[in-house]
């Protein structure tokens, strides 16, 4: 175990001092290539993880060494996954920023400390996702013509 002074807090925790090759573990279970992943790696793109995945992971990795995620922004390490034709036109959140790695060393160094806290440049992204809101209203358009086609719409 070691102690340390939590910065945000200015509370004396007691953790267990986490390496990479614990966070690498965590990282198996979700990509078959952590046998080819350095500690000093890009790990999302080493491990060919991305989207959905790479979510999975990153939840995983907050539950197994109970890391506060607050911090974390996606939008810095990967893309969303599906089909999104509302980024066609509009684009998505990682589209404003320049992608950045993350590495088993840094997840170990957030495990230990309970809490993410990946030093992000300053950005700018906005706050309402206009391809979504593309996508919602295609869905709705398609939804009316599915109806009219069926005839059970009533206009």
């Amino acid at each position: 175990m070691s102690m340390h002074k939590d910065q945000g807090d200015n509370i004396l925790l007691l953790r267990k001092q986490i390496d990479a090759h614990d966070v690498r573990r965590v990282a198996a279970r979700w990509s078959a290539r952590m046998a080819q992943v350095g500690d000093h790696d890009d790990l999302l793109e080493a491990a060919a993880m991305s989207g959905d995945t790479a979510m999975g992971f990153f939840d995983d990795f907050a539950k197994t060494f109970d890391v506060n995620m607050d911090g974390y922004l996606w939008y810095f390490h990967t893309q969303e996954d599906g089909v999104n034709i509302g980024a066609y036109f509009f684009a998505p959140p990682n589209k404003y920023v320049h992608r950045l790695p993350i590495t088993l060393d840094q997840l170990a160094n957030f495990a230990s400390r309970g809490r993410w806290v990946y030093a992000y440049p300053n950005h700018d992204v906005p706050s309402i996702r206009k391809d979504k809101w593309f996508n919602r209203g295609l869905m709705v358009i398609g939804g009316l013509a599915l109806l009219r086609y069926f005839g059970l719409a009533i206009w």
